[in-house]
């Protein structure tokens, strides 16, 4: 898979040209400043929407936030910011190549699919709102995380049947050709078409959502709102705003996931292929993995004034 080769090849920044040795090692640094950033701001978020209403919403939101801590912490800490100082801990010991990896295809699984937990969880909300009202709620939320970290767990085992710790090549993928070409197949399939289809038809049915919103509302006001007391046309009102701000958060959460996974995609293709500068490209693919688990605290902040609320609470606190 794509994206996994991107978490785990140990890229030189000595290598190639001066030009080049100093571009890479310039966006290493720019990556590790991504990285922290992201670990401290994945936390705060995670202490924010422990603060929301229970909700499915939330604690999917909650559990990414967790997922997201993980994967920058293997990622971009331990991985990315030790190598900028010519340090790879992967091939220490050959214990070490199995955590790192397992912990590396295990947390990007968990990420992946909790995003995907959260886009289907609101697809239903939208197409069956009664059957949603009535059985979901953050007790399914935790059941869902639980498969999803039970899920995460199988793909990360992978590790431990496939990568060694090779004098010459490092800690490495190790398989027959058969193998590989299987595993390759499955992976691609986990960590890219699925994810792309399932995020590209939510998103689709978020936006006819808004617009189908948007459509109601406004011939509800041509006819003339029926009667109703203040306090209850409010309640309505910020319910439908709540609404739409998490669903143009889910969104944009979606649409990043689906920009970083080409980038990664892309970059570690030329890469691959033998492309000119091929280093360059490689720590550009690492460079969307690690953004693509860092960035999310934007959204989360653009998910509505009760986040806002919360992660103005958390910093009062922290004070």
């Amino acid at each position: 898979m794509d994206e996994q080769a991107a978490n785990t090849t140990t890229v030189n920044p000595e290598s190639g040209t001066a030009e080049m040795a100093l571009t890479i090692k310039v966006i290493y640094f720019s990556g590790l400043l991504i990285t922290l950033a992201g670990f401290v701001l994945n936390c705060f978020c995670f202490l924010a929407v422990k603060n929301l209403p229970e909700s499915s919403g939330s604690t999917l939101m909650k559990y990414l936030a967790v997922w997201d801590s993980m994967a920058v912490l293997e990622d971009g800490i331990l991985r990315w910011g030790l190598e900028l100082l010519g340090i790879n801990l992967a091939v220490v010991h050959e214990i070490l190549c199995y955590m790192f990896n397992m912990f590396s295809w295990s947390t990007n699984a968990g990420a992946t699919y909790t995003v995907i937990a959260m886009a289907l969880n609101r697809v239903v909300a939208i197409k069956a709102p009664f059957w949603y009202n009535n059985n979901v709620s953050s007790t399914t939320a935790h059941k869902i995380s639980l498969a999803v970290l039970i899920f995460a767990g199988a793909m990360g085992s992978q590790a431990l049947a496939f990568y060694r710790l090779d004098k010459t090549r490092g800690c490495t993928w190790f398989s027959s050709l058969n193998a590989a070409f299987v595993m390759a197949f499955v992976n691609t399939a986990v960590f890219f078409f699925i994810p792309i289809v399932v995020l590209v038809v939510s998103d689709l049915i978020f936006v006819r959502g808004l617009a189908e919103r948007t459509s109601k509302s406004l011939s509800s006001g041509a006819r003339g709102a029926p009667t109703k007391d203040a306090a209850t046309l409010e309640r309505e009102r910020q319910k439908e705003s709540r609404a739409r701000e998490y669903t143009i958060f889910l969104i944009c959460l979606t649409i990043s996931y689906l920009v970083c996974y080409l980038g990664v995609v892309i970059f570690s293709s030329m890469a691959g292929w033998g492309a000119a500068y091929g280093d360059l490209l490689r720590v550009i693919s690492k460079l969307f993995v690690i953004v693509n688990n860092s960035k999310n605290f934007i959204f989360y902040y653009m998910s509505g004034d009760a986040f806002r609320s919360a992660f103005k609470q958390v910093l009062r606190s922290s004070k």
